[in-house]
C-alpha cells in the first residue's frame, strides 16, 4: 500500500484490514439511487427489469445466466420504503434472502416471469411480438414458448 496511488486492498476480507465497508457501499448505492429517482425526477417509484439496475439497487446477484433476460427477476423501489423489494425465480429466491441479511423478510418474493406482462411493460412493439408468439404457437399446437415476432407464419391469428 502506497500513499502515491491509494490503498491496494487484499481480494479476501481481513479483520485486520479496513478494506472495502460493503454495507456502506450497498447504503450508498441504494441513497444514490432514491435520490435520484425521488428527488431529482419527482418519480413515485421503479420498477426496474434490467438485471445491473436491479442488481445496484438491491446489492443482489444471482447466476449469470440470468442477466441477459430481462423478466427473470426484478425489483421496486418505492418512494417512502426504505428497502427494495426484489423478485426472484424460483428457489433463487430462498438463496438470495438467506444470503442478503440487508433485506428484511419478505421482501424476497416470488417473480411471475414470461412474455406476457414483461412485454407490456416494455411497450407496444413487445406486446405485438409477445402476441404474435401466442397465436403462433397456439396455430402450431406446440407448447414452447417461441418469442420471435418473424417466425409467425401470415394468416395465423
Amino acid at each position: 500500500m502506497t500513499d502515491k496511488y491509494g490503498k491496494s486492498y487484499p481480494f479476501q476480507p481481513m479483520d485486520w484490514i479496513e478494506g472495502v465497508n460493503m454495507d456502506k457501499l450497498r447504503e450508498g448505492r441504494l441513497k444514490r439511487a432514491k435520490e435520484e429517482l425521488f428527488q431529482k425526477r419527482k418519480l413515485g417509484g421503479l420498477l426496474s427489469l434490467n438485471e445491473w439496475n436491479t442488481r445496484y439497487i438491491t446489492s443482489t446477484y444471482t447466476p449469470p445466466w440470468t442477466t441477459p433476460s430481462s423478466g427473470l427477476r426484478y425489483s421496486l423501489l418505492l418512494k417512502g420504503d426504505a428497502h427494495p423489494i426484489i423478485f426472484e425465480q424460483g428457489d433463487i429466491g430462498y438463496h438470495t434472502q438467506r444470503n442478503s441479511p440487508w433485506l428484511p423478510p419478505g421482501n424476497v418474493r416470488y417473480a411471475i416471469t414470461g412474455m406476457g406482462w414483461i412485454a407490456r411493460c416494455m411497450g407496444a412493439r413487445w406486446n405485438g411480438c409477445a402476441a404474435g408468439a401466442r397465436r403462433y404457437c397456439c396455430c402450431r399446437g406446440c407448447r414452447s414458448s417461441a418469442m420471435h415476432c418473424a417466425s409467425r407464419p401470415a394468416g395465423c391469428g
